[in-house]
């Protein structure tokens, strides 16, 4: 087993064998499940996609910070800490089943 990960071609290749489907139909039907995911996550969307027994993605948004001022630990020096936009946020979580299969 190599430690790189698998690319999609290599993936789809699995599934058309998994499923004994031809890699033309299997590439479509990981794209129809990227698209599904598109949707799902988009402004439109409910913001969050589950794949059953596998993984939990949601978005969330990240309000913005002032600037501030804080003490560098190593030195003890006065430092200022930059403020930071409000930004939006992927956030995957591992499931049950995925977590028993590690």
């Amino acid at each position: 087993m190599s430690n790189k990960p698998l690319n999609k071609a290599e993936i789809v290749a699995k599934i058309a064998d998994k499923c004994d489907v031809s890699k033309k139909s299997a590439d479509a039907m990981l794209d129809a499940l990227i698209d599904l995911m598109k949707a799902e996550m988009g402004k439109d969307g409910n913001r969050v996609f589950v794949l059953p027994g596998v993984l939990k993605i949601s978005v969330g948004e990240r309000p913005a910070t002032k600037e501030r001022k804080s003490t560098n630990p190593f030195t003890k020096e006065p430092m200022t800490v930059a403020a930071k936009p409000a930004r939006t946020t992927v956030r995957v979580r591992a499931l049950k089943g995925l977590k028993d299969s590690a």
